[in-house]
């Protein structure tokens, strides 16, 4: 019986580390987006420069919150100015 139930506990603890982990990953990997994006794209603000759509900024903003919505704006805005998206993980 004590077997069974360590061996949930720990079942159980290794379920809710992951979801962390893969939390983590993704907070890195938005990072990671956002600087590619705002090395090679302007927010507008220079001479001659192409702005940044709203979304790319909200994005930004939810980059630490909510990576997992983040990310795929970034994706497509690094896609549509042909710029190769960093490795992720």
């Amino acid at each position: 019986m004590k077997t069974r139930i360590a061996s949930l506990v720990a079942g159980l603890s290794l379920a809710m580390a992951l979801p962390l982990f893969a939390q983590s990953a993704d907070a890195k990997y938005c990072a990671d987006l956002k600087d590619k994006l705002e090395q090679y794209v302007s927010d507008g603000n220079e001479k001659g420069s192409v702005a940044t759509s709203l979304d790319v900024e909200i994005a930004k903003g939810k980059c630490r919150s909510d990576p997992a919505s983040a990310i795929p704006v970034f994706e497509k805005a690094l896609k549509n100015h042909r710029i190769d998206l960093p490795p992720r993980g």
